[in-house]
């Protein structure tokens, strides 16, 4: 696929939580942000539509990412209203495209934590401070309204229901669920929290952005909390 670039995933920790990005930043994404749209216009995106789960759309591919609908071509990324998304998301929508794998990959139910991923050590302490720990904090004895936010997503009750308060699957992107299981507080034990992605998010997306999608879906949950 040519060059690869790579994007240091706490350069858009605060993107995913909502908040700006700085001058120096923002510098940083929109070299890496070019590099990746000169590979995408080398690929045919017709061909890898069907395998990402997406759809052309005039000169586009169109892919939903939590339930939101973005278009990402050669000219960049956009979403239903025109308007370039924010960095973390478009980072993310870019590498699911150029990571395109020759065949469809099938999740089949093999559910791991992020640590458990073989090339996430140096991104936990991000993925459990942006993603889990921000949900347990917002979260705490209000399982309900975490409930109503899943489900505005498109969550639905996952395997795990009866082990947990709460346990909803969520679909990132088309070919990558992932679940979140959450326990309240209560006399004996804090509130606690795991997301667990399919093993085959691995031939999806690299770990940088795996660690993106927990700390936006955070962001999109947390929202007006």
């Amino acid at each position: 696929m040519g060059k690869q670039f790579t994007l240091k995933v706490e350069t858009l920790t605060v993107q995913a939580q909502g908040e700006e990005m700085t001058t120096g930043k923002a510098g940083v994404f929109k070299e890496t942000y070019e590099n990746y749209l000169q590979e995408i216009s080398g690929l045919d995106l017709g061909n890898i539509a069907v395998i990402l789960g997406g759809e052309i759309r005039d000169t586009g591919l169109l892919i939903p990412y939590f339930n939101r609908e973005y278009t990402v071509s050669s000219t960049g990324v956009t979403n239903s209203l025109g308007a370039t998304p924010d960095f973390a998301i478009s980072v993310v929508l870019l590498k699911y495209v150029l990571m395109a794998p020759l065949v469809r990959p099938i999740p089949r139910g093999e559910w791991r934590s992020f640590r458990d991923f073989a090339d996430a050590g140096p991104l936990v302490t991000y993925f459990s401070s942006n993603a889990i720990k921000a949900l347990e904090r917002a979260f705490a004895g209000r399982v309900d309204l975490l409930e109503e936010r899943c489900r505005a997503l498109g969550a639905t009750a996952s395997l795990f229901t009866s082990s947990y308060d709460l346990s909803m699957e969520i679909r990132v992107l088309p070919n990558i669920p992932l679940v979140i299981n959450f326990n309240d507080r209560d006399e004996e034990f804090p509130p606690g929290c795991t997301i667990l992605y399919d093993h085959t998010v691995e031939s999806c997306l690299d770990m940088e952005c795996v660690a993106i999608t927990g700390a936006t879906l955070a962001g999109i949950l947390l929202k007006s909390v």
